[in-house]
């Protein structure tokens, strides 16, 4: 778990470098970390969210994937706010998990969710990045095949 934080350290504290604020990465913390195969390789796989709780725009959601006896490290959502949620599942029974993550956005009534899908070699979004508001999200058998599929609705102006 140590190696987790100093990899959300790392990535952090280069993005306050870049955008000209400060951090005490001391203060980054891990918000969930999840084990799985999502590459179908036989070997665990690490998804994992950190940050610091009380700076609000400082979170990171990272995969750690072990290849030929070395690390890589694929951020899923670099830099973000609002953490909400992270989870490994087989969204649309294809028998290949999904990286979910969902995230709180701005004053807490929008939400962004990140789907993706990890080969061993490229991550693939599955979902457009999109915020939408929290009532506007449900799970539902859209197409009559008993599989839940996440909707989402958006409203127009």
């Amino acid at each position: 778990m140590e190696r987790l934080i100093e990899i959300a350290q790392f990535i952090l504290q280069q993005d306050a470098l870049d955008n000209g604020y400060k951090i005490d990465i001391s203060e980054v913390k891990l918000f969930k970390v999840v084990k799985q195969d999502v590459d179908g390789d036989g070997q665990e796989e690490i998804c994992f969210a950190a940050g610091i709780t009380d700076v609000w725009d400082t979170t990171t959601c990272c995969l750690l994937d072990f290849q030929n006896e070395k690390e890589h490290v694929i951020e899923l959502v670099p830099i973000a706010h609002g953490f909400r949620d992270l989870q490994i599942l087989d969204i649309n029974s294809d028998g290949i998990p999904e990286i979910v993550s969902l995230w709180q956005a701005r004053s807490g009534a929008s939400l962004s969710l990140y789907i993706f899908q990890w080969d061993g070699n490229t991550l693939n979004p599955l979902f457009p990045k999109r915020e939408f508001h929290q009532g506007f999200m449900e799970m539902k058998d859209l197409d009559a095949d008993n599989i839940d599929q996440r909707a989402t609705f958006k409203g127009t102006r």
